[in-house]
Parts: C-alpha cells; sequence; structure tokens
C-alpha cells in the first residue's frame, strides 16, 4: 500500500494594525477546498500543487483535508480560527493510517486570542498523530518562525523569492521531505531569532541586501550535511511578543545546524542598517516626478495602503494630492469602498455623482473624501486567473474626475494589483501616466508597461516608518526601537 500523506493548508498574512478582523467569509470568498478539491489541482496551483505533483510522481496517496488562504488583513476572529482548526483537526482524526503530514502556512497569521496560530497548528497536529508521524511545512518567507513551530514539526521550508514562486516553493518541500525519507536522514534543527525589524523598502529578493542574505542560504544548501536553509525577513507589521528575523537550518548534525544558523544571523545583522535604506519620496514629490515622466506608466508603490501587506485598500492620501494637480495623462488608482460603490451604481452609468469615498477602514491614516465625478463603467463579480491559480474578485465601478480615474473595489482582493482590473472597465492600461499599487513589492504584473517606479511615502497601516506606531506587544530589545550592539542579546 502506497504511504499516505494528509495535505492541508491555512494562510493568512496578519497586519496588526489593520483594525477590521478578517472572517470566515473571507476565507471562502479567496481560496476554500476541502477534501480531494485540496489535492485535485494543477501543479502550477500555488504551494500545494507543487507539493502534490512531486508526491504523486512517486506515487504516495495524498488524502486533502483542508486547503483555504485570505487576503492580508487583520487578525482573525476567535471563531474564524477556532473554526478552521476544527475543520483541520477533524479531518486529521477521520483518516486511518497516516505516515505524514503536510501543512502549506503562512507564519504571519495572528488571532485575536492568539499571537501564534501556526505554532498552535502544528502542535494540535502533532498531538493528534503523535510523535512517530512526520509533519513538513512550508512557511511564507515573511513567517515569524517560533520555538513552539520548530518543536512541533519535522521539517519547515521557508519561500526563497519575493514576489514568491509559490509552486518551486511546495515542489521544494516535497523535495526535502523525500531527501530525508529515501536517504534515511535525522534532521537537526537550529531556530536562531534575530533582533530586528526593517520596511518593506528592501524586500524584493532580486537585488540589494536580500538578495545577499537569501543567496548565502542557497550557498550554505550545497553543503552535503545541510539539508534545508530557510532566511524569514518577518512580517514588519506583526504586533506579537518574540517578531523578529529568523534563521532556520536543517543539518544531519545539531552542529551543523547550530554554526549555519549563526552565520545567516550574524549577515543579517551585519546588514540591518542597509535594509532600513529607502527611495520613499512624499507624495507630493511622488505625484510631480510620475506627472512630468514622458515615457509613462510610472507605477506608484502605496506603500502605506499594501493590499498585499494586510492594509485595507481605502487609503486617501495619494488621491487628495492628486485632485490638486494638473494631471498631464491618465492615473488609473484602485479604493476598497463597498458603501462608495453601492452609491455609484445606484446614480447610474454615465451620471454625474459626488461620492464620499476612502477613509473607512483607515480612520486614523486617511481622510474621505468627497469627489464629484462621473460614473464610466461598471462589472459583476467573478474569478480571476492569474499565475496559475483562480481568484474571486468583487465588482468594481469605474468613476472619472478628468484624467483621474478611479476603480472603487468592492471588496479586497488580489485583482487590487493586476492589469485586469482596468482591462475588464474597458481601459487600455499602457496609454496610462500613472498606475497606483497598493503594494510593496509585488509589481510583476505591470512590468511591461512600466517606465519607471515610485515609492510613495504614504501613511497608513502598512507604512515604512514603523517607529510611527503603537507597539503594544513587541519584545524589546529590538533594533532599531533600542540601541542594542550585538544580536546575541
Amino acid at each position: 500500500m502506497a504511504p499516505k500523506i494528509i495535505v492541508a493548508g491555512i494562510s493568512q498574512e496578519t497586519c496588526s494594525f489593520n483594525t477590521v478582523k478578517t472572517t470566515l467569509q473571507d476565507f471562502k470568498d479567496t481560496y476554500f477546498r476541502q477534501g480531494h478539491e485540496v489535492v485535485d489541482i494543477p501543479s502550477t496551483d500555488g504551494v500545494i500543487g507543487g507539493f502534490c505533483s512531486m508526491m504523486r510522481a512517486k506515487n504516495y496517496s495524498l488524502e486533502g483535508v483542508i486547503s483555504t488562504k485570505s487576503m492580508s488583513g487583520g487578525k482573525l476572529t476567535t471563531e474564524t480560527f477556532t473554526e478552521l482548526k476544527k475543520i483541520l483537526l477533524t479531518g486529521i482524526k477521520n483518516t486511518k493510517n497516516i505516515d505524514a503530514v503536510f501543512l502549506a502556512l503562512h507564519g504571519a497569521m495572528e488571532a485575536e486570542d492568539e499571537f501564534d496560530t501556526e505554532g498552535n497548528i502544528i502542535s494540535e497536529v502533532r498531538k493528534l498523530v503523535g510523535k512517530n508521524c512526520f509533519i513538513g511545512v512550508t512557511l511564507d518567507h515573511h513567517a515569524n518562525v517560533t520555538k513552539k513551530m520548530a518543536d512541533a514539526a519535522n521539517v519547515m521550508v521557508g519561500y526563497e523569492t519575493q514576489p514568491h514562486l509559490l509552486s518551486e516553493s511546495g515542489i521544494k518541500t516535497a523535495e526535502v521531505m523525500l531527501d530525508i525519507w529515501e536517504n534515511k536522514r535525522t534532521p537537526h534543527v537550529a531556530l536562531i531569532k534575530v533582533p530586528m525589524l526593517a520596511p518593506q523598502d528592501n524586500f524584493l529578493t532580486s537585488g540589494g541586501p536580500m538578495k545577499e542574505w537569501f543567496d548565502l542560504a542557497r550557498e550554505m544548501e550545497k553543503d552535503p550535511e545541510i539539508i534545508v536553509a530557510s532566511t524569514f525577513p518577518t512580517q514588519p507589521w506583526l504586533d506579537v511578543p518574540d517578531n523578529g528575523w529568523s534563521c532556520l537550518v536543517y543539518a544531519d548534525s545539531k552542529e551543523k545546524a547550530k554554526t549555519s544558523a549563526e552565520k545567516l544571523a550574524r549577515k543579517a545583522w551585519d546588514l540591518r542598517a542597509k535594509f532600513w535604506r529607502s527611495e520613499r519620496l512624499s507624495i507630493a514629490e511622488t505625484i510631480k516626478i510620475a506627472n512630468e515622466e514622458p515615457n509613462g506608466v510610472v507605477v506608484i508603490s502605496d506603500t502605506g495602503d499594501a493590499i498585499f501587506g494586510g492594509a485595507p485598500g481605502d487609503n486617501m492620501s495619494l488621491i487628495a494630492e492628486m485632485i490638486k494637480c494638473n494631471l498631464h495623462g491618465q492615473v488609473l488608482i484602485p479604493v476598497v469602498d463597498q458603501k462608495a460603490l453601492n452609491q455609484a451604481l445606484k446614480a447610474g452609468i454615465g451620471k454625474e455623482t459626488t461620492l464620499q469615498i476612502g477613509g473607512k477602514m483607515s480612520a486614523g491614516f486617511s481622510p474621505e473624501l468627497n469627489i464629484k465625478g462621473i460614473v464610466k463603467a461598471t462589472t459583476q463579480a467573478g474569478c480571476l486567473a492569474f499565475a496559475g491559480r483562480t481568484a474571486y474578485v468583487g465588482r468594481t465601478v469605474l468613476f472619472e474626475q478628468g484624467n483621474l480615474k478611479i476603480v472603487i473595489m468592492e471588496k479586497r482582493d488580489y485583482a487590487i494589483n493586476h492589469p485586469s482590473l482596468y482591462e475588464k472597465l474597458g481601459i487600455d492600461v499602457s496609454k496610462a501616466q500613472m498606475v497606483v499599487l497598493k503594494t510593496g513589492s509585488n509589481f510583476q504584473y505591470f512590468k511591461k508597461y512600466q517606465s519607471r517606479l515610485l515609492r510613495a511615502d504614504s501613511p497608513g497601516a502598512t507604512q515604512s516608518d514603523l517607529t510611527a506606531f503603537k507597539w503594544k506587544n513587541m519584545t524589546h530589545p529590538i533594533y532599531p526601537f533600542d540601541d542594542i550592539k550585538d544580536w546575541r542579546i
């Protein structure tokens, strides 16, 4: 009989400074599968798709339980976390003769009454399956890896790139697990936390200090004694105890794992100042430069309202400045505001009306603006296919004031940083002067249009100035909030 692997995934990246809670409906609206639908997916469909493709090729039996994810956002409600965990644990209880469990998690998910949700999940699974069942985990590289997680899992593997290559991450985890099993290796783990945080400005792994740090892990993995090495520059807006950067190494000996993790920790610490270097510009300067760009399309990163980092998506700081300007070309900018969307739909296509837009979820960071314009087009809710997967998207309205083209969205979804958001409304993205993306690093979908990238130093739940937040649960000392000279504190 083929060895049996339980496959499951629960994933959300929490921004503690977004006060809008994440509910079970948010997961169901984004991605929610149970049973055989978890594993009966293409190899390109995320982490689980990549993992399953590898294990099927090795004739393993795969049993799906739950696979769900929500857009990055506020903390999970207690009821949501309880229900998701219940579905997972019940599915495992009802499955017999389990040889291994594979969990596709995030690592920076927080619930109202649980700081370390992933540690809670993995340890509860361990209690169910016993000490002899193998547990393999894939983590987003923005995970805050905890001792509880490391103690409960046999191996955890982090993403290697930002933007993420999800399928490849699942494949790598499968390869690591197969290497351990087929070569009868005993993974010894070393987890070292580095007491530092850094903004999103240098999170891309294609260059700069992040590439240097991640490249060191890839170089380490060439050592035959190293099973896998992962680097985790944590979610910077996660206000939980012991948040910080993580160095996680599995090796054939405790000593090799420890010395390798220490080397990664030293590297991160030595580069710490470089991670705080920034090319951010004030909002006014950003718009002035973009407005004068002769070649368009200028991609503007709305750093303070990064949906993919957990912000609400209704920050109006950029729009407030744009309204003051003589915009030379079309400016495309999204806002999440269901109330304004309904007001626009009630007014009707072709009608001039005044809408109260934004600032509702971003209270304290952004104003709510009264804008007079014309409702030009609408789209219905449906599914969007991109990057090898599909995602549900809500209704949209195109609301225009001169060259300012505001796409009002019903809900926070992946389309907010994808050209299809505009194309479905009849807009030719290539003819725009500026496109505002609510992300600090996921610009890849606009690469073919982009003439230059500008980072706007906007306020908000994901702003880069981490020192401006009111931290409640941060463990001190931590760089740069405290004057510390050595990572070995």
